[in-house]
Order: structure tokens, then C-alpha cells, then sequence
């Protein structure tokens, strides 16, 4: 498998080795540090189905079910929020999304600041003195283009960590989403910028813990857009952090997660790719074009023989101008090769 990564490596070379690319990274001002975002936090989770629209208050909920007094927030960092633990259980809550790991809420303040509360489930069964040591290798990340950790609560039953909230939304809504206006407005340019952003973020992830640190579940769904659209890596710790298994159909998994079930670096690169191929086809990984019948993104890409039944896979919206075109089926004819090896 080792030589399918290398392939994979050198797709994600390619991806940030692109002039257009390096022009969009140095004509545009570099997304602010997160700090300066005081307002602006981000969710791991799609908010693109209108179900998640709905009002749940903490106060009401199993979130103050707790007999025993909580305990403090533990901030992360230089973190200096205007709100304790109390105000978090109190906080109007939206919830966003509820996937295998817990649910997720964005909660507004009475001061006007929104985070993203991630309540982990209690199945995931991770002890108070694991989830610590792993907050502390999170909360060590500080890239501007991975989702920060600002502080997590831990007790007898409770497990929660608090990240920044992106108004913008997930890739996967963006792209997938039933929001016309704003799928509209993800151009070419925005998608550059995600590609570039979720480059960056997992690089600086792959680089903490002594070059060990993996995501594990790089997926459009985690990865958001900051005010200025770069992409930004979510839900950093959660795969490895936890003994839940993901799901084995999963196809933005590389193919030994799937079999196996551990999550690694290359496994993320992998992964990584299948994102690019999201990007340029508007396609999530899984599929059902008009039927009952799924289609794996992977093997509908790797099926392209030509550029001209390449131009057929894309988002009709990227073939607009002629570069565009063929830097993207360009992208995705190395997409192709590396699957055809890949079997």
C-alpha cells in the first residue's frame, strides 16, 4: 500500500504546487488567527439538513440533569472566554448535527458569542484521565486553518468540548446541501481555497506529537470555511481519541480503516483525495444518481478513460472557462491513475 500513498502524497503536492494556487495564497491575506475571531466558532458536523433546525435549551435538558455541582472549564491555551460553564448549560442551543461520536450544538450566549459544544456519547467510554491527555495533544494544535479546541469539561458522566463556530458551514453543505444560494457561491476560487486551507490544517496536524498525531476522519462534513473561505480541518482527535469504530462502507476511508479499522497518516492523505474529488465533481463519496442503485465516487473516477468523458464526471459549473477546465481534469486524471493502481 505504501506506493499508493506516495501517489496520494504527490496528488496533495500537486494540489498546493499549482500557480493558481500559490497566486490565491499570496495575493489574499491569510485567514485571521482564530483568536481574533472572537465571535466566530466552528462545528465538525453538516448543517445542511433543515431538521437540525431545532431549539434546545441545555437548562431543560440532560445537560443539567447533573445532581453534582460541575466542575470548571478547562481552557485551552490563551483562551479567555467571557462565559463559564454555567453560562454553557444555560445557553439557547441549536442542534447541528448528532453523528457516531455524540451531538453537537451550537449555543449562543446572552453576551452574543456562539460556540459549538460537542457532547461526546457516553457509549464512546473514554475515562476522565484518557480524555485529559488527549485534550492536552489537541488543544497543542494552533493552526490557523485547523478548528480550535478552546476548552473541554469533564465529569463523573459528562464529556464535552467547546471549538469555534463558522457561520459558513461545512463543505458538505456547501456542496450537497438543499441551500441553493449558498452552493451559488462556492466557485472555483472558494474550492482552491479549501483545498489549500485543508492542505495546510493537515500538514500542521501531521506535524504535532513528534510527526505521530493522525486525523482520522478527514471527510467534507469536517472541514469548514473560515469569513475569508479557507479551509479549516474539524474534529481533530475524535477517530483516535475514542474506541468507536467507524463505519465500515465508509468510502472516504482508505481501504485498511475500512478492514481494519486503524487510522493513520496516510490513511488521511487518502481520504484527502477523495475530498479533491468531491471539490471537482460536486459528488459526495457515496451516491445514488437518480436510483436506488449507490455509486462509489472512487470507482466513477477511476472508470475516466478520456478528457472528454473526464469533462462529463466534473461540476458542470468549474468547465465555464477553458484553464479551469483543464487544470481540473488534469487533477482528475491523476485521480484516475492513482485508483487504477490502487486495484
Amino acid at each position: 500500500m505504501s506506493a499508493i500513498y506516495d501517489n496520494w502524497d504527490r496528488l496533495v503536492a500537486a494540489v498546493l504546487r499549482k500557480q493558481q494556487l500559490w497566486e490565491l495564497f499570496h495575493d489574499h491575506s491569510r485567514s485571521p488567527s482564530i483568536l481574533s475571531e472572537a465571535s466566530d466558532f466552528s462545528s465538525s458536523f453538516n448543517l445542511s439538513s433543515r431538521i437540525h433546525d431545532l431549539s434546545f435549551d441545555f437548562a431543560y435538558g440532560s445537560f443539567a440533569s447533573s445532581r453534582r455541582a460541575p466542575a470548571k472549564l478547562v481552557l485551552i491555551s490563551d483562551f479567555c472566554p467571557a462565559f463559564d460553564v454555567k453560562d454553557v448549560y444555560m445557553a439557547s442551543a441549536e442542534l447541528l448535527g448528532m453523528g457516531t461520536f455524540g451531538s453537537t450544538f451550537k449555543a449562543s450566549m446572552d453576551n452574543g458569542i456562539s460556540i459549538v459544544v460537542k457532547r461526546l456519547n457516553k457509549s464512546v467510554g473514554i475515562s476522565e484521565p484518557d480524555f485529559k491527555r488527549h485534550m492536552d495533544i489537541v488543544g497543542n494544535v494552533r493552526h490557523e486553518n485547523v478548528v480550535a479546541l478552546r476548552a473541554c469539561y469533564s465529569s463523573e458522566d459528562e464529556r464535552l468540548m467547546l471549538c469555534d463556530y463558522y457561520s459558513k458551514g461545512s463543505v458538505h453543505a456547501l456542496l450537497h446541501g438543499q441551500i441553493v444560494e449558498e452552493q451559488s457561491h462556492f466557485d472555483w476560487e472558494a474550492r482552491l481555497r479549501t483545498a489549500i486551507g485543508a492542505a495546510r490544517g493537515l500538514a500542521a496536524i501531521h506535524a504535532q506529537n513528534g510527526g505521530k498525531l493522525a486525523h482520522g476522519n478527514i471527510k467534507a462534513s469536517n472541514i469548514f470555511l473560515n469569513p475569508q473561505q479557507w479551509g479549516c480541518v474539524s474534529d481533530l482527535g475524535l477517530a483516535n481519541m475514542t474506541g468507536t469504530t467507524l463505519a465500515p462502507t465508509a468510502r472516504c476511508y482508505a481501504p485498511e480503516v475500512k478492514n481494519t479499522r486503524d487510522v493513520s497518516q496516510a490513511s488521511d492523505v487518502y481520504s484527502f483525495g477523495i475530498l479533491l474529488l468531491e471539490l471537482l465533481t460536486r459528488k459526495s463519496s457515496v451516491h445514488f444518481p437518480g436510483g436506488p442503485k449507490a455509486v462509489d465516487l472512487v470507482k466513477l473516477v477511476s472508470s475516466v478513460k478520456s478528457k472528454e468523458r473526464a469533462a462529463k464526471v466534473f461540476d458542470a459549473e468549474l468547465l465555464t472557462y477553458a484553464t479551469i477546465r483543464d487544470q481540473a481534469v488534469e487533477m482528475l486524471q491523476m485521480c484516475s491513475k492513482i485508483n487504477k493502481e490502487e486495484t
